[in-house]
């Protein structure tokens, strides 16, 4: 999941994937994230048995750090001459 949003933090700074906040490339990650989330439920029933939530909600809060680190590169690379 960090990979993933420092990713798209350095190749989305501009927003410029749809108009309003359902095109904000984060919402858009965490989209993926619930469908991927959602596709292990239903692979193996409960999900807090194959990944606790403890590390969820860390995968979360660094995905969403690495998210911010990635745009902060994003527009400072873009900056450079």
């Amino acid at each position: 999941m960090s990979v993933g949003s420092l990713a798209l933090g350095l190749f989305y700074p501009d927003y410029t994937l749809a108009k309003g906040i359902l095109g904000h490339p984060l919402v858009i990650f965490f989209a993926l994230v619930a469908a991927g989330l959602l596709t292990l439920r239903f692979l193996y029933g409960d999900l807090l048995k194959v990944i606790s939530a403890t590390s969820l909600a860390v995968g979360f809060v660094i995905a969403v750090a690495c998210y911010f680190i990635g745009v902060w590169f994003g527009v400072n690379l873009a900056a450079m001459p």
